[in-house]
């Protein structure tokens, strides 16, 4: 009943050194390796430096078609550092009506709308966020992935690289 939970952006392969003994008084060493993988893809999405970047939910259920093979039935988000940026909904040009919450579902087809959801930039903030988020499929089938918000060309200084599990 021992469980291994990676940090939200990690991937890599993790060993872990163990020592045990049988019920015979054996005694031996082993290792556990495990591998954690990116996300199963990315969405992403693009503004200037201080604009307002509006999530698509088609997007998401372009990304749930591919992942499961059916329509989106809903996301929930891992939410960005607040020196990055957060994630509104229903943004009126400044009248904040709600922060997204971590804890909530946001829906294609009902309401909390996962369409209401927009990107707020902080203040002269330029570089590319990402925000991973977990969902399900009108099928009830569970995929992850990870949004990649650039703001402002992503002229940050980060340099950014990605592969293919096992892969250079």
């Amino acid at each position: 009943k021992v469980s291994f939970v990676a940090e939200p952006d990690y991937s890599g392969k993790v060993t872990i050194s163990y020592s045990a003994v049988d019920t015979s008084g054996y005694s031996y060493t082993g290792a556990v390796a495990i591998t954690v993988s990116e996300p199963t893809g990315s969405i992403e999405f693009s503004g200037a430096q201080n604009e307002v970047i509006p999530f698509d939910a088609g997007d998401f259920n372009s990304f749930s078609r591919s992942a499961t093979g059916s329509s989106l039935d809903y996301v929930e988000f891992t939410l960005p550092s607040s020196n990055k940026g957060t994630l509104y909904y229903n943004y009126d040009d400044g009248d904040y009506d709600e922060k997204v919450s971590s804890s909530k579902r946001y829906y294609r087809n009902q309401r909390p709308y996962l369409e209401s959801i927009t990107f707020v930039p902080a203040r002269n903030y330029t570089g590319t966020v990402a925000i991973p988020f977990q969902g399900s499929s009108a099928d009830s089938d569970s995929f992850s992935g990870t949004i990649r918000v650039t703001v402002g060309g992503g002229d940050s200084g980060d340099i950014e690289y990605s592969a293919a599990v096992n892969s250079p």
